[in-house]
């Protein structure tokens, strides 16, 4: 799954490693959909979790947020076994976030946080910034297609298995459009992509 808008402003930048320029702006020109009407689509469990983190990992806000979980977990770590003989059970990062601004008034990055509606909507071509992005189901009976869309990335690679010494190397990835949705957040809506990945290094 991947941001909608990671193609449109200095995309070949992006770096999984060194981290992509946050995409959540609001000053995306012209971004809509150019279908006259969206199908309603139910996400499943486990993409529901992964939008919900991607989403959530790619919002300004967070990076501070992961600091403090990296703190709380060492000091999970540092406590030892309770009188009992057992490790009192760490919370992972999500459940631990809603705990930390349960009594935080309502805000985007509380929205962001709970999570988006189960029912999003789906649609088979989107504009942004003059960009015209198409699911792959969209052109299965046209002759030409525009679902495909490509990145630069900086990842690490090793000679083999038993090789300790990574080597940066910049790949380019090629993806495939399958599914464009756009997540509502009662007070916003935020639009993902997701895409096959397939490396073209």
């Amino acid at each position: 799954m991947l941001y909608y808008m990671e193609y449109i402003n200095d995309g070949n930048l992006g770096s999984h490693k060194n981290g992509r320029r946050v995409i959540m702006n609001e000053d995306i020109e012209s971004a809509h959909p150019m279908d006259k009407k969206g199908k309603q689509y139910v996400l499943p469990n486990i993409e529901y979790q992964q939008v919900r983190k991607w989403v959530l990992t790619h919002s300004s806000e967070n990076a501070e947020w992961e600091e403090k979980y990296q703190v709380y977990l060492r000091s999970q770590k540092s406590r030892g076994k309770n009188h009992w003989g057992s490790q009192a059970k760490e919370l992972d990062y999500i459940p631990w976030l809603r705990l930390q601004l349960q009594n935080e008034k309502v805000s985007p990055f509380k929205r962001i946080v709970d999570g988006p509606s189960l029912t999003e909507v789906s649609y088979n071509r989107y504009t942004a910034n003059g960009y015209v992005f198409y699911t792959s189901d969209s052109e299965s009976t046209t002759t030409t297609h525009n679902s495909g869309v490509s990145m630069k990335a900086v990842t690490s690679f090793r000679a083999s298995a038993k090789d300790r010494n990574l080597v940066d190397d910049e790949v380019t990835y090629y993806e495939v459009v399958k599914r464009i949705l756009e997540l509502d957040y009662v007070e916003f809506k935020q639009t993902v992509s997701y895409c096959e990945l397939n490396s073209m290094a």
